[in-house]
């Protein structure tokens, strides 16, 4: 009886199916590669780009207007007089710097009374919440004694911070102007947040003798505890003051403050003195437009 044996035609069909299934495996593992990477090209890189880049022109965030800064584009301008000199950057329109021209440190440094300031003003406009520490002012007025930083949307709704120094004073003027024009513009809050920095020799004692004062009249006043962390809120106030053993910052204003949150508290930063923060709601004037403050950078021993 024959044995009956493998031809070479069957061999050649296995190749093949074998041929075919590596092909098969090899386009599946290589498809999920391929639809992860196409979306993204050249073209939607720099769209995206573009959009974060200019968020203040074209108001695509719905709750909040940011710019972007890089060192670049900051710029700081200077007011001065016989006491005091303040910087102010185009960032966020805030203080970065006070000095007290007839006074030094310890160690006979230039004393900067304000160094490390966090200033914020929240507002509504229309929908959408803006911050101005996120904002890079590009429309500034500057002359001797007095700067302007104004801000606009596309349809000229907008606001500018003023800042006027006093001649032969330790007083800023600091105003908020409104102008709206096809919607309304509603202030928030506005933050005074100050990393008080050590001017004396003694830090313990700067410490203990750092806290915040308030005042709901001109007659009396109130502060925090100076010895421990402490958060209070308050109704009404029309001054707050961040006094330190020798010097103080006042902010103040008749009729601008609807209430106010206020804390004192050991910083995390061994070699400062205490983090002073002033959150203050602002009561709405849709008639006016307009935001009155005076800021006040002097010696206790100064009598207003």
């Amino acid at each position: 009886m024959e044995q009956k044996g493998f031809d070479g035609n069957f061999f050649i069909g296995l190749l093949l199916i074998f041929g075919i299934l590596i092909w098969f495996n090899l386009n599946q593992i290589s498809n999920p590669t391929e639809i992860e990477s196409d979306p993204i090209n050249a073209s939607d890189i720099t769209h995206q780009n573009n959009t974060v880049a200019n968020p203040i022109s074209e108001f695509t965030q719905e709750e909040i207007i940011k710019s972007t800064l890089s060192k670049e584009d900051e710029k700081i301008y200077e007011l001065s007089n016989n006491l005091l000199t303040i910087k102010i950057s185009n960032y966020g329109g805030s203080i970065k710097e006070v000095i007290l021209k007839d006074y030094y440190t310890y160690d006979k440094k230039n004393l900067k009374i304000v160094e490390d300031l966090n200033f914020n003003f929240t507002c509504f406009l229309k929908k959408q919440k803006i911050h101005t520490d996120q904002l890079v002012f590009k429309n500034i007025n500057h002359n001797k004694n007095q700067i302007s930083f104004q801000f606009e949307d596309q349809n000229q709704n907008g606001f500018s911070f003023v800042y006027e120094l006093i001649p032969d004073s330790y007083q800023l003027n600091f105003q908020i102007l409104i102008v709206e024009k096809d919607s309304y513009i509603e202030p928030e809050k506005l933050t005074w947040n100050q990393k008080i920095n050590q001017l004396e020799k003694n830090l313990d004692h700067e410490r203990n003798a750092t806290t915040i004062n308030y005042s709901f009249n001109n007659k009396s006043s109130k502060q925090l505890s100076l010895v421990k962390d402490t958060e209070k809120q308050i109704d009404a106030p029309i001054w707050i003051a961040n006094k330190q053993q020798f010097f103080s910052t006042i902010i103040y204003s008749e009729h601008a403050f609807q209430s106010a949150t206020i804390s004192s508290k050991k910083p995390d930063n061994i070699n400062s003195v205490k983090e002073l923060r002033s959150e203050f709601s602002i009561e709405y004037d849709n008639k006016k437009n307009a935001y009155g403050f005076s800021f006040y950078f002097l010696p206790n021993k100064y009598s207003l």
